[in-house]
Order: structure tokens, then C-alpha cells, then sequence
């Protein structure tokens, strides 16, 4: 099991560092080369998507369902179960996608001028691609199925790398289009293309799966019944999750305007992939709790939660917060000093991983366990509900500074409960688990002076000089969360698996 976890895992990271570099490489050039709302249509488009966007929110829960059921009922050697499985949400996927494309073609010119305030001067030609957004609609949500079944097999590597291979093209696409003079219609087609050849290369290696050629059995009424209830429980919450990481752009466009939105977009980059990582790291988890489960090996899933979340703790909380000290260099270094001012919106976003690292590891475990997934449902809703109340009160006010400080307003609330709750059911003392925090926290303390004496004694003039004083705040704080909050059990499955790392290096 530990073997699967770190594939995945490295898998997982590899992925996002790599994707994050390109994007990172990719946005400053976009600015440079279109006004702030072109690049705003972009994001636009984006958020019109189902994997990174607010289309997301009829995913139903399947892909984790999914996910979650294959890697049970492969444990069980039940590769009947999973062809069922499939049929089930291939036709589900394919009724759902011609209801969406409908609705949205036909309220294409309200959506546009009124809702996303889409100006004069860019309407007429967005209006001409957003067929082609709507259209790609039906491949978005099969994606979504090739990607919960063979991350359900623990083939975590195979989704990472299809996910890489066709962002490369769409990073090289992008940059021979602005070379030769295209404009940022050709730039969101290109986007559109990712999702082309994302489905081209799942289907491939779908079909020369196992369970490829068997997807369209109907699988039997209790299996049916399982499922539905599995999805029904995740999809509240899906639909919470989704409107709460949309939601700020959805403000921004709507109550500020499309240029407004490629401020966020900058600012939100950094937090909402470091986001994004963990998610994705704890979705490896998913697979792994679902099987020791059915096993019957609680003693390891203990093991899994408290490990997990100290190494979370160690390695995310000294990146969030290196990135917050020096957010003001990143930012004149990345996109200009135009965005430098910007520099507090960043930090107040990097708040929201922070506090969703005590939260989405031990969910993800509860997820596989099939344990309270209902009121994770119930939580995901009091966040959305507390942060968009927060964001709508004051977003004419103070605008921008609205929406990100309203993205951790609510997750303030749910997060004592939670992490109340896990602590309860793994039988973690309260104290000594507070204790740690306590002690994390206060280590802080060492990368904050540095940071203040860094800024006084020398000035940071390229990415070299920002990589060394990142390296000089970060290295420290994560060594002393190290000894001083990890136990000798944290501290042996580290060793366990540095040494397994660098023996197959």
C-alpha cells in the first residue's frame, strides 16, 4: 500500500509543479499580448468548464464515486461490478451533457450581456466561440469518467501524464498563435483543443483496459442503489465545493467587469493551485482508505489520517507562508509592478489552503470509508453559504478585498468541528494534537524575522535571488516542524520513504 501511495503521490506532485510552470510561464506572456479583459474572456472560458469550472457542479460526485467504487471492487476481484459500474455513468453523463449544451445555446445572449457583462466591443466575437465552448460540454463529462476509473485502479501516473501531454500542446499552441499575430479567439480555441485531445488519448487507453470493451453492462438494481446513494450523498457537497471555489469569479465578473477579473485570476493563481495540489494529493488517498477498509484494517487508516495530515502540515504550511512573505518580489517578478499592489489579495487567498489543509485529508479518508459523507455535504454548504453572504455585503465597498477575505470567512466556522471529529473518530488526544499546532504555529516565528531581514539587507532583482530566499525560508521552518511536532512514527514513515525514493533513484 505505502508503494501505491507514493507513486501516486509523486505522480500527483510531478504534475502539478510541471503544469503550474508552464501556466506561470504562460500568463505574463498572455498579459503582455491582449488587454486585461481578452485575458479576462479567458478566464471566462475556464470558468465555463466542468473540471476547473462552475459546470463542475453537475458532476454529480460520480468521479470520485467512481474512484472509490473500482478500487473497492477491484480489492474484491469483481471486475463485473466495475463494468456495470460503467455503463451506469456512460449513459447518465450522456443524458445530463445534451440537457446542459441545450439550456446553455439557448440562453447564450442573455448570459453573455447580462450575467458575465461581456462588453460591445468583445461580445459579437465571443459569442461566435462560445458554440464551441458549449459543444465541448459532452467531452468534459466523459473525461471525468475515463479519469475516476483509472485513478480507481491506482493509475494515478496514467491521468498526470495525459494531463501534462495535452497541456503541453496547448502551451505550445498558444505560444506559436501569439507569435504569428492571433488574437485571444484563437488563444480560448486552444483551450478548448485540451479537452479534444484529452478524450482522444483516455479512449485510446480505455479501450485497452481491462474493463474498455465490457462498459456498457447494466449493472444490478443493489449496485445501482449503492451508487446512487454514494453520489447522492457527494453531491450536495459537490455542489457546495464547486460554488465556493467559482463563486469569486463569478462576483468579480458579474459585480466588477471581465477586467477585474484578470487581477483575481494573477493573484488567485498561487493559492488556488497550492489548493488544488492538495486536493489532489488527498485523492490518492481515496483509493488507499477504500481499500484498507475493505480489508478491514482500521488500525492503518488511523495511521494513514495522523501521518498524512503532519506531513501535509510540514511540507504546505512553510510554502504558504514563504509565498505570503514574499508575495510583493513574486509578483514584480512574474507579471510587473502593476500587480505589486496586489500583493495583500494574495496573501489574504493563501488563508484558504491553509485552513482547508485541516479539512479535506481526514474528509478524503472518510470518503473512502464510505463514513458521514453527508455531513461533509452539510459543511461544504455552511462555507459557501457564510463566505458568498460575507463577499455580496461588502463587494461594492472594497470590491476585490471582499472576495478574498469572504473565500475563508466561512471556512473559519466548519473547521474546529471538523477537525473535532476526526480527532474523535481515530481516538487522537485533543491536547497533544493542539499542542502541535501550537508549536507549528510558533515556529513561524524563525521565517517571519528572516524574511524582514532579507528585505532590509539585499533587494531581489530575478527568480535566482527569489528561488535562494524562498529556499532560506522555507528549508528552516519545515526542518523544526520536523523535530519538533512530527512523533517517531511521522518521523520513521519519512525515513521510510526517502529511503525507497532514493534507492529507486
Amino acid at each position: 500500500m505505502i508503494n501505491k501511495i507514493i507513486r501516486n503521490f509523486s505522480a500527483v506532485m510531478l504534475n502539478s509543479v510541471f503544469m503550474a510552470v508552464l501556466g506561470f510561464i504562460l500568463v505574463p506572456i498572455l498579459l503582455g499580448s491582449m488587454s486585461q479583459e481578452e485575458y479576462g474572456l479567458i478566464v471566462l472560458t475556464i470558468f465555463l468548464s466542468v473540471k476547473n469550472g462552475v459546470l463542475g457542479i453537475f458532476e454529480f460526485g460520480v468521479q470520485p464515486a467512481l474512484t472509490k467504487f473500482v478500487a473497492e471492487y477491484t480489492a474484491k476481484d469483481q471486475p463485473g461490478k466495475i463494468a456495470g459500474l460503467l455503463g451506469i455513468v456512460f449513459a447518465f453523463y450522456t443524458v445530463l451533457s445534451s440537457i446542459i449544451v441545450s439550456i446553455l445555446l439557448f440562453l447564450s445572449s442573455y448570459l453573455l450581456s447580462e450575467i458575465f457583462n461581456v462588453s460591445e466591443q468583445y461580445l459579437l466575437s465571443y459569442q461566435k466561440v462560445f458554440f464551441y465552448i458549449v459543444a465541448s460540454v459532452f467531452l468534459q463529462f466523459y473525461n471525468v469518467i475515463f479519469a475516476g476509473y483509472f485513478e480507481g485502479l491506482h493509475r494515478f501516473v496514467t491521468t498526470k501524464l495525459v494531463d501534462v501531454v495535452c497541456y503541453i500542446i496547448y502551451f505550445t499552441t498558444a505560444l506559436i498563435l501569439l507569435s504569428t499575430g492571433h488574437g485571444f479567439i484563437e488563444i480560448i480555441k486552444a483551450v478548448l483543443s485540451i479537452h479534444v485531445f484529452t478524450f482522444i488519448v483516455y479512449t485510446i487507453l480505455f479501450l485497452r483496459a481491462s474493463h474498455g470493451t465490457k462498459c456498457l453492462k447494466w449493472p444490478a438494481p443493489e449496485d445501482r442503489a449503492i451508487l446512487a446513494k454514494y453520489c447522492l450523498a457527494l453531491f450536495s457537497g459537490r455542489i457546495a465545493s464547486v460554488l465556493f471555489n467559482q463563486s469569486p469569479k463569478f462576483f468579480v465578473t458579474t459585480f466588477l467587469s471581465p477586467a477585474y477579473l484578470a487581477i483575481y485570476d494573477v493573484v488567485a493563481k498561487i493559492p488556488n493551485l497550492t489548493k488544488v495540489i492538495m486536493g489532489f494529493g488527498n485523492s490518492v488517498v481515496v483509493p488507499a482508505a477504500s481499500e484498507l477498509s475493505a480489508k478491514k484494517d482500521d488500525q492503518s487508516n488511523k495511521t494513514l489520517f495522523l501521518v498524512g495530515l503532519k506531513l501535509n502540515l510540514m511540507f504546505f504550511v512553510p510554502f504558504l507562508l514563504c509565498i505570503g512573505l514574499l508575495s510583493e518580489e513574486l509578483l514584480r517578478l512574474w507579471v510587473g509592478k502593476s500587480f505589486v499592489e496586489y500583493a495583500y489579495l494574495m496573501q489574504t487567498l493563501l488563508i484558504v489552503p491553509f485552513l482547508s489543509l485541516f479539512i479535506s485529508h481526514g474528509s478524503s479518508i472518510f470518503l473512502g470509508l464510505n463514513y458521514k459523507v453527508g455531513i461533509f455535504s452539510f459543511f461544504g454548504w455552511v462555507i459557501f453559504s457564510v463566505s458568498a453572504l460575507y463577499t455580496l455585503l461588502l463587494i461594492n465597498n472594497i470590491e476585490l478585498l471582499a472576495v478574498t477575505t469572504g473565500r475563508f470567512a466561512g471556512l473559519s466556522i466548519v473547521i474546529p468541528i471538523s477537525v473535532w471529529m476526526f480527532l474523535r473518530y481515530f481516538k487522537i488526544p485533543y491536547r497533544q494534537f493542539s499542542l502541535n499546532i501550537l508549536v507549528l504555529l510558533t515556529c513561524a516565528i524563525v521565517p517571519y524575522t528572516a524574511s524582514i531581514l532579507l528585505k532590509q539587507n539585499f533587494s531581489c532583482q530575478s527568480y535566482m535571488v527569489l528561488a535562494l530566499w524562498s529556499a532560506a525560508l522555507y528549508l528552516p521552518y519545515v526542518c523544526l516542524i520536523y523535530f519538533l511536532v512530527l512523533g517517531i512514527e511521522e518521523k520513521a514513515f519519512v525515513t521510510k520513504i526517502v529511503k525507497r525514493v532514493l534507492r529507486r533513484s
